[in-house]
């Protein structure tokens, strides 16, 4: 996919496939393009998800939760240490979505080494 919000809303459809169906929340950063919320509340609705905002910072990555999904870098253009909040998501079997900027992966340490499950990101500016 070109764009990182339908991506993104994918990847939530992922989520909820991984889990199969048994969890209906998905905690979605607020440091997320607004777009990329906007889309992913968007889509959840006909799939019966429940889309939390907020911030990952005060979270609970609990077994309430079917996905995480955090920005890397966020929209502001932070690079956020997910450390804690990815260890927490995984000890709740919770998966972990990253988008990132593909560019900025040239210097970052690649979201797998981290933790993350599932990485989507937009490709428009290759074309």
């Amino acid at each position: 996919l070109l764009d990182e919000a339908t991506a993104a809303a994918e990847a939530m459809a992922m989520c909820q496939t991984i889990c199969k169906s048994k969890r209906k929340k998905m905690f979605i950063s607020d440091l997320c393009n607004p777009q990329t919320i906007a889309v992913c509340q968007t889509r959840a609705e006909p799939m019966d998800i429940e889309v939390v905002v907020g911030n990952v910072e005060t979270a609970k990555m609990d077994s309430s939760l079917m996905g995480v999904l955090l920005p890397y870098p966020a929209t502001d253009g932070t690079i956020r240490d997910y450390n804690g909040i990815i260890k927490q998501a995984n000890e709740n079997k919770v998966t972990v979505v990253m988008i990132s900027d593909l560019l900025a992966l040239t210097m970052l340490k690649p979201p797998g080494e981290i933790g993350a499950d599932i990485v989507v990101g937009n490709t428009q500016r290759f074309g």
